[in-house]
């Protein structure tokens, strides 16, 4: 269970809070679509793509300790 805490943390709090800090720091983002432009980036750059990343990684280089993660999620 810890690491579906820091996944969902990783891959959906983060961006929302380096977005927000980036909002926060750049005068010239103002405009609500600049806004939601920044906040989307940060979701699919980090979020969708980190955890994509994340997947190939585990699935690829540590498959022995993954796969029985994956069977035992399967419905029976």
């Amino acid at each position: 269970m810890d690491s579906v805490a820091i996944r969902v943390f990783t891959f959906s709090v983060l961006p929302v809070i380096i977005a927000a800090g980036h909002l926060g720091l750049d005068s010239s983002s103002r405009p609500r679509e600049r806004r939601l432009e920044l906040f989307l980036l940060y979701l699919f750059g980090v979020g969708v793509a980190g955890s994509g990343i994340g997947g190939f990684f585990g699935h690829v280089f540590i498959s022995d300790e993954v796969s029985p993660e994956v069977v035992d999620g399967l419905p029976r």
